[in-house]
């Protein structure tokens, strides 16, 4: 054979194994139509409906720390839930609707590829575990809807944006190969969870809370050496109390504790209360986003209460302990009680109504869902009445009835006749006559002016009464609600959010502008009374004659002279 034909020969086989190899890649999973017949049509044919999606999944990855993030709303009992989630309620109604509309009217624009070596490339790699795990590059958003008996409406997978319009989108059918060009905005998707709901935590108004309280403590968990039992170290440094009046936040109550007993407290000459620091509390409560939710152990009551026997509950005390929340039962009591890492904070409503937050550990967020990698809090919240807010009203002291006043006048009546003998029986029977005609007219005046005030304070303190009755049973109702919301939920807040709310002693009270000017600061008076040290008495007057502060000792010259 010539070298030519030996040349022909090899270029003939290199083309044929060429060709089958781009015949085996391009065809490993054909679609069954050529590309032009699908242009203009719908990539999802049988889903002409909306109002016919029930479940939507969506899977993101995020290929920088490796994770993946799963989110399912789903219609249960005719609510829309967060299955991923643990049932959270979903606000999904109208955006279910919105996202089935987007994709009801999705058509092929164009195809890109249908080479599985491509799909880096257009982004449409399936964020399955597996390849999550591997690293793929090019990994993209599955979305999957489904319909009331389970079946499939929608499964793609949505990849990079098209550069040459970016009003449109590469995505694949899951479990084809053809990459395919559609005009899709992934932004109208909800794909994170916070999106799904009513991130307002504590949904109230700041004009209407009245007091805050801080309670300033850690509580974490240690090994004891000496029993070998792991215990809680409950570390209390002060509660404090403000009310708002006038416009301004005035001290209520501030306990320090000393050797772990309180010692009731109260601002120096030289502090005050830092109105900027809890003006900022206020608005922090008002923009407290939840940012994640987790399901609360079983066996916890709303207000955060269960008995002895959940301590035995190894899986709800992990949970608990996990999240920075110490269950403790104190003695003589028979509940269990939770306390948190780093202190509760209450705030009252001028409606009765007080929240109480505790807030636990660090919430770091894997996923990148919501916080994006950032640090975040744990918060357990219960709702409750306030005794002190909502207070019995002070009813008006009944005046004694007319019949009552005139026994206690005719008895003391009866008493001085008795000891008076030496009176003229005329004369007192004519005077008895006279007084009797004149004192029973001015009785019967007398008690019908009792009888109307009596009536009249009745009336008012039955007012009153009334008036507070309303106000609990409003109050009573509003904790409830809020309690059946609050009641299964562990919440994840954000760390600047939890700074704003858990203040320290030096956060509430700061220095009088006065001393700052004079250079002795409160920290300085705040440590010598801790070290027993009291602060220098004021400077004496100048001295008396003779030398000595005040006089001479005793009122007499020194030595004896004048």
């Amino acid at each position: 054979m010539s070298d030519t034909s030996k040349t022909i020969s090899y270029l003939a086989t290199a083309l044929l194994v060429a060709g089958w190899a781009f015949g085996s890649a391009y065809f490993e999973n054909p679609v069954g139509v050529a590309p032009s017949e699908e242009l203009g049509q719908p990539l999802f044919p049988d889903f002409k409906d909306s109002s016919a999606a029930r479940v939507l999944e969506i899977v993101n990855a995020n290929e920088e720390l490796g994770t993946r993030s799963d989110l399912k709303v789903s219609l249960v009992d005719g609510l829309w839930v967060l299955p991923t989630h643990g049932n959270y309620p979903a606000d999904a109604a109208n955006k279910i609707r919105d996202a089935a509309t987007e994709l009801v009217g999705l058509t092929v624009v164009g195809v890109a590829s249908d080479l599985i070596r491509e799909h880096g490339m257009y982004g449409v790699v399936e964020p399955s575990e597996a390849n999550v795990e591997k690293a793929e590059e090019g990994l993209g958003t599955l979305v999957v809807l489904q319909g009331p008996n389970g079946q499939s409406l929608v499964k793609m997978i949505v990849g990079k944006k098209d550069q040459r319009d970016e009003t449109q989108r590469f995505v694949r059918v899951q479990g084809r190969d053809r990459v395919y060009v559609v005009k899709f905005d992934l932004e109208k998707l909800p794909t994170h969870f916070e999106d799904w709901i009513n991130r307002d935590l504590l949904n109230l108004n700041p004009l209407n809370v009245e007091s805050l309280t801080i309670k300033d403590y850690t509580a974490t968990q240690k090994n004891d050496l000496r029993s070998g039992r792991v215990v809680v170290a409950y570390d209390r440094r002060f509660d404090l109390t403000v009310r708002y009046e006038n416009s301004k936040w005035e001290l209520d109550e501030f306990v320090q504790y000393k050797n772990g007993k309180p010692v009731a407290d109260k601002l120096l000459d030289t502090e005050e209360l830092n109105q900027e620091a809890f003006n900022a509390l206020k608005s922090a409560l008002d923009e407290m986003q939840i940012i994640d939710v987790d399901r609360k152990p079983e066996g916890l009551g709303a207000d955060l209460r269960a008995d002895a026997s959940f301590l035995k509950n190894a899986a709800g005390m992990e949970s608990l302990i996990e999240k920075g929340f110490s269950p403790v039962s104190r003695p003589g009591q028979k509940d269990v009680e939770i306390l948190a890492a780093n202190g509760d904070a209450i705030v009252g409503l001028n409606d009765g109504v007080e929240y109480v937050l505790r807030f636990g550990g660090v919430a770091t967020d894997a996923n990148g869902g919501g916080g994006g990698g950032a640090l975040n809090r744990y918060v357990l919240i219960t709702a409750r009445v306030s005794p002190k807010i909502l207070a019995p009203p002070q009813l008006e002291v009944l005046p004694p009835l007319p019949a009552e006043e005139k026994k206690s006048a005719d008895d003391a009546a009866q008493s001085d006749d008795a000891q008076n003998n030496s009176a003229d029986s005329d004369d007192v029977e004519g005077t008895d006559v006279e007084g009797t005609d004149v004192e029973n007219n001015d009785a019967e005046g007398q008690r019908s002016a009792a009888e109307l005030e009596r009536e009249r304070i009745e009336k008012e303190n039955q007012r009153k009464q009334d008036d507070y009755d309303e106000k609990l049973q409003t109050a009573q109702e509003h904790v409830r609600q809020l309690n059946e919301r609050f009641a299964d939920w562990y919440y994840v807040v954000s760390e600047d959010t939890f700074k704003k709310i858990h203040l320290g002693r030096s956060d509430v009270l700061k220095e009088k502008e006065s001393v700052s000017q004079e250079g002795f600061g409160v920290d300085a008076f705040r440590s010598l009374e801790e070290g027993g040290i009291k602060p220098p008495p004021p400077a004496p007057a100048a001295p008396a004659p003779g030398g000595f502060p005040g006089g001479f000792p005793g009122g007499q010259p020194p030595f004896g002279r004048p």
